[in-house]
């Protein structure tokens, strides 16, 4: 217990201290609320130097120095669907037997589960009997041929009359067209009996149970049956993917967008490797934008053969090399946000601050861009700028507090 307090006070502490701190500013506003507030606006807050002291407000200069502009966008590893089965029941039933579970390895054509159908063993049944009746036909019409053949020769020896020669051939037109329509009816039974075992590769037209097997190599990523689960037509059965290749996608800004280009050669980075790169090709940039984001959704194919990569890890896409660029900076500490606008509190005197409105760019290294709204040399406040975020608030609204 001593250990789970322990833990917990660092976090108590921080938060008596950023209430002690709210509470100090506002005492500090109420007194200057009571006296005069002329020539004094809505953006600019009062902490005297004292106070500034006890809070530990930080002053930093806005300074012009290089930064990289090394292309980064936020990405999720996922399954590639173009390399995923998810094998489905072709037929009601009930399973008598699984065979493979999540993890395992499966090559193509290999059983992952038996089914017992009446479905199954009805289109079974069919087939038997549309295979006996299309042998049946055949014997027809080789006997009908036969018969035939001799009317034709006893007729040559005038032992017969054209008539008989005659029946005889039609008999065998008979039973080729009976022969036909067996052969037919045979396709269709075989067919019936592939469509409810999937057509897949491990069909057994004379197995007692319905194979359920896997359409390619890979890994059971889902299974969603247990024995003696009962299944209807079109349920999902288990997930096989080839995680030899994966897919990344990432959402790419607007300004960066023309820096891609598909089939080009990009690098990420997962956090279980922090120290390594690894190498994706662009196969396909969105069409489309996010209204909301002002995003594309660009996806890339990332070779795994040693399965060290895993499908839902967080990557960061990098592109091309980090150039150097001078630009404008201050310390990210003090970006704030206030109703959706990035400010900096900007320092004007001794114990005056205003709120600047700034336009940020990237991020390096603690160092924020700020692409408008400062010039170097001014002073801003760093550490401690959320309390004046905070106090500006209770200023607003000091009826509120």
């Amino acid at each position: 217990m001593k250990s789970a307090l322990a833990a917990r006070l660092p976090q108590r502490c921080l938060a008596l201290l950023l209430l002690a701190g709210a509470m100090v500013l506002l005492g500090c506003l109420r007194s200057e609320t009571q006296q005069s507030t002329a020539g004094r606006s809505s953006d600019t807050i009062y902490v005297p130097k004292e106070i500034r002291e006890q809070l530990g407000l930080e002053l930093v200069a806005v300074q012009r120095t290089l930064i990289g502009s090394l292309a980064r966008a936020p990405g999720t590893l996922e399954l590639n669907e173009n390399r995923t089965a998810r094998v489905g029941a072709f037929v009601d039933g009930k399973v008598a037997a699984v065979l493979t579970d999540v993890g395992d390895r499966v090559r193509p054509g290999q059983p992952l589960a038996y089914l017992f159908s009446p479905a199954w063993q009805q289109a079974r049944a069919e087939l038997r009997k549309a295979e006996a009746a299309a042998a049946a036909a055949r014997q027809e019409v080789s006997y009908a041929t036969q018969v035939l053949a001799r009317a034709q020769r006893l007729f040559h020896a005038g032992a017969v009359s054209r008539q008989e020669v005659e029946k005889a051939a039609l008999d065998r037109f008979v039973a080729q067209q009976n022969l036909a329509a067996a052969r037919a009816e045979l396709a269709r039974a075989r067919q019936q009996v592939r469509q409810l075992s999937g057509a897949g590769p491990a069909v057994q037209e004379d197995a007692d149970w319905l194979v359920v097997a896997s359409p390619q190599a890979g890994v059971v990523i889902e299974r969603h049956v247990n024995l003696g689960s009962s299944v209807t037509t079109g349920a999902l059965l288990f997930v096989v993917s080839d995680l030899t290749e994966l897919w990344l996608v990432a959402e790419i800004p607007e300004a960066e967008l023309a820096r891609f280009q598909g089939g080009s050669t990009v690098t990420f980075r997962v956090a279980a490797y922090p120290d390594e790169q690894f190498t994706a090709q662009i196969e396909r940039i969105g069409d489309t934008l996010d209204p909301h984001t002002r995003r594309a959704r660009v996806r890339c194919k990332v070779p795994n053969p040693d399965f060290r990569l895993k499908p839902h890890m967080f990557a960061t896409l990098e592109l091309g090399r980090a150039e150097q660029r001078e630009a404008t900076v201050v310390p990210d500490s003090a970006v704030q946000e206030v109703e959706g606008v990035s400010v900096v509190f900007v320092a004007e005197g001794a114990d005056r601050f205003r709120r600047q409105p700034v336009e940020v760019g990237q991020t390096h290294n603690g160092l924020t861009e700020i692409r408008s709204g400062l010039e170097p040399g001014e002073t801003v406040v760093g550490n401690g700028s959320f309390l004046l975020k905070s106090g500006l608030v209770l200023q607003a609204n000091p009826e509120d507090h």
